[in-house]
């Protein structure tokens, strides 16, 4: 099937409410959730321990001194910390952690101007942060400056934030420009995390192109978002084919029987893959259990995306789902991700930034398709697999891995990835992937709780 990017949009099945719209009732057991986060390790910026302090403020987004070849803490971060202090910024701790991100934004912002609309760093040639950052910078738009589909008028906010929300819309649109032209003379690199992760671009921008600033915005602006997107797609893996191939319809081919070149169907060829030994025909990146689930939305986002309102997107999407859980789906709603997918065997883990990311899939699934399987998984996910990545309510610490049948948070075999950094089922701070992934769950859990049907009939 040709992919073609092009408005108008098709039709969404469901708009949630801007976020200022939203708010948790105080006492109840959301709220008691979300203020969990607010004290422990999301509202402290406390983000790793060891050789790993400070991932938040020391970030190079942020004018920090860095501290790897990815950056993703900070972007990871505001992902869900935005959310989090916009839903509780009646609070005093969420009003100043508000203020404090808001800060960090317009430093962002700033130094983006003095670079040509370049967003955050570029460490070690990966542009893959900027890619989060301009998912999480949507959550302050749709806050700040979005009209509700079917409510009468704005949300009245304060002016400074309206206009900092407009500003953010500028600069996602410089953004894309300078990108694109990046990409035309560094392509998306095969096996690198932003070649798998070019579907966070077609999140981002999918939000930017069905908001009231896409009509606002010029022909020259709009040309140049397209074309970041079809470019980002056909560079970036391919999703479509991998999820779709079987043994007769193999995604590579190899000399080698024992090499298997299409999607595992069962722990033993997905450890193959893990653990790279069937490199350089079969990728671990193909397997990753995060990249996979960011990567599961990739059907409704091009659904929407294309004018023609072709819906046999929406179906191929739904197998490709219903596939992964089937060969690789855990009670809890969550796919055996230790980080690569390991089968449906009970004694393999799951990542808590997976956790997440299925989740946001889900629910971008849910609000484009209509389709209410979607939201079944989403809070069969969000009540079992979340809530076992802490170690208690204080939110203060959570292990890497978690697992069906495990009782306890104790290390033992199998190790399932690196012996050298021991413990992924203990409750740590063991990688700060997670320590700051994880933020994102609660927040956006609660932000999509009301929505808007395309008749405008509000849905809960």
């Amino acid at each position: 099937m040709p992919i073609n990017i092009s408005p108008p949009l098709s039709p969404a099945r469901y708009t949630p409410l801007p976020l200022s719209a939203v708010s948790p009732t105080p006492g109840g057991w959301m709220h008691s959730q979300l203020t969990a986060q607010l004290h422990g390790l999301c509202g402290k910026k406390w983000l790793g321990g060891g050789p790993y302090p400070g991932h938040v403020e020391n970030s190079s987004w942020v004018g920090g001194a860095g501290y790897d070849g990815l950056e993703e803490a900070y972007t990871y971060w505001l992902n869900g910390a935005l959310p989090l202090s916009i839903l509780l910024q009646d609070d005093d701790n969420g009003g100043l952690l508000l203020e404090e991100i808001e800060y960090g934004i317009d430093y962002i912002f700033d130094m983006a101007r003095e670079n040509g609309g370049w967003l955050g760093p570029k460490v070690n040639d990966s542009p893959w942060s900027s890619f989060r950052f301009c998912t999480a910078i949507t959550t302050y738009i749709d806050a700040f400056d979005s009209t509700p589909t079917g409510a009468a008028a704005d949300i009245t906010t304060d002016p400074k934030r309206t206009k900092r929300a407009k500003r953010a819309v500028l600069t996602m649109f410089q953004h894309a420009s300078s990108l694109l032209e990046y990409l035309k003379s560094s392509p998306l690199a095969p096996g690198s995390w932003e070649h798998a992760r070019w579907v966070e671009l077609l999140e981002a921008y999918a939000y930017l192109m069905s908001s009231k600033h896409w009509s606002a915005s010029d022909q020259g602006q709009q040309d140049v978002v397209v074309n970041l997107l079809t470019v980002a797609q056909q560079q970036g893996f391919d999703w479509l084919a991998w999820l779709e191939s079987n043994e007769s319809n193999p995604f590579v081919n190899s000399s080698d029987a024992s090499i298997r070149g299409w999607f595992p169907s069962n722990t033993a060829d997905s450890d193959a893959i893990g653990e790279n030994r069937w490199l350089p025909t079969v990728d671990r990146q193909w397997t990753h259990g995060v990249n996979l689930a960011q990567a599961l939305q990739v059907y409704a986002l091009l659904y929407r995306l294309d004018s023609t309102n072709d819906t046999t997107w929406l179906d191929r999407g739904r197998d490709a789902f219903d596939r992964v859980m089937d060969l690789h789906g855990q009670s809890t709603g969550v796919f055996t991700a230790d980080e690569n997918l390991a089968g449906r065997e009970a004694n393999r883990g799951t990542e808590t930034c997976a956790v997440v990311e299925l989740m946001n899939s889900a629910f971008n699934s849910f609000s484009i398709s209509g389709d209410v399987r979607y939201l079944d998984q989403v809070e069969l996910v969000a009540y079992n697999a979340l809530p076992a990545a802490f170690f208690n309510g204080t939110m203060w610490s959570l292990n890497y891995y978690q697992q069906v049948n495990k009782i306890d948070a104790m290390q033992y075999p199998p190790n399932c990835e690196d012996d050298a950094r021991p413990c992924q089922y203990c409750f740590g701070l063991l990688f700060e992937c997670c320590v700051s992934n994880h933020v994102q769950g609660w927040p956006k859990f609660v932000m999509r709780q009301v929505q808007i049907s395309a008749e405008g009939h509000v849905a809960i």
